[in-house]
């Protein structure tokens, strides 16, 4: 699925009274800019989907490809939009779309977060053990368990996919996204470690894995070049994906296939 932020400062900046045709434009090209800022359209596609003749839409892209000193950005001349080729665009202000989006989903998630908490400490009620249950002590020594991780992680503010990504930009780490680090964690409990222990700096963890990643490749380059005819590079890829060597030339074709890349 497609999207892409629409924030109200679109229409109230130097784009103010450009007209209809420049404002569905843009907000078509931001709504497919996910992930990169880059869309490739062509201006016939993009007058099909607005409903305007092709003129007005190759006018709008003229408008938004221009120079505009009036614009709060003057990255790439305070330009909306580069054309790239007649058919692929790039938004100039993406990046910036993109911390805003994470500082907004941040607050989402911290209001969510102490909302939780409170009904947590609503629901909480004293425990005590009855020595004669053997099953009922389990019961209950596994629920002051939980409670102790749960006491545990209230110092952890679980980062949000597009917080990752963030991060990951900054470090110009690629092989690896935001939305997947976030989804291996969350499907442990965002723990670390054979012992389960509850994560508390999430940098740290992402920091981890690129290291390894790192380390992977650099084994990959040494061990793997020409492993069953199959190319180096791409037994290189099945390391990066898997963190380790193919066992097989079956298993590697198979993965190969399903890979989309």
């Amino acid at each position: 699925m497609r999207w892409g932020p629409v924030f109200a400062k679109m229409f109230d900046g130097s784009l103010f009274g450009a007209g209809a045709h420049v404002h569905a434009t843009l907000t078509y090209l931001v709504s497919r800019g996910y992930p990169d800022g880059v869309i490739t359209a062509s201006p016939a596609k993009i007058a099909a989907a607005i409903g305007e003749p092709v003129e007005k839409i190759n006018e709008a892209l003229d408008r938004l490809c221009s120079e505009d000193k009036k614009s709060d950005n003057q990255d790439e001349g305070g330009r909306a939009i580069i054309r790239e080729s007649p058919v692929r665009f790039r938004l100039v202000n993406w990046s910036h779309f993109q911390k805003l989006m994470v500082y907004e989903k941040k607050r989402l998630h911290d209001r969510e977060t102490k909302r939780q908490e409170r009904s947590l400490k609503s629901e909480k009620t004293p425990v005590s053990i009855d020595s004669s249950s053997p099953v009922e002590s389990c019961r209950v020594l596994s629920h002051i368990r939980e409670e102790k991780r749960r006491e545990e992680k209230k110092g952890f503010q679980k980062p949000s996919p597009e917080e990752i990504q963030a991060y990951l930009d900054e470090k110009k780490e690629t092989s690896f996204s935001g939305q997947y680090f976030f989804d291996a964690n969350e499907g442990k409990g965002w723990v670390v470690g054979t012992t389960k222990t509850p994560m508390k700096d999430w940098k740290a963890v992402v920091r981890t894995w690129i290291s390894n990643r790192k380390s992977n490749e650099t084994q990959s380059q040494q061990d793997t070049k020409g492993m069953w005819g199959i190319p180096g590079r791409d037994v290189e890829r099945f390391v990066n994906y898997h963190g380790r060597t193919p066992i097989s030339v079956e298993e590697f074709t198979e993965w190969n296939k399903d890979v989309p890349f």
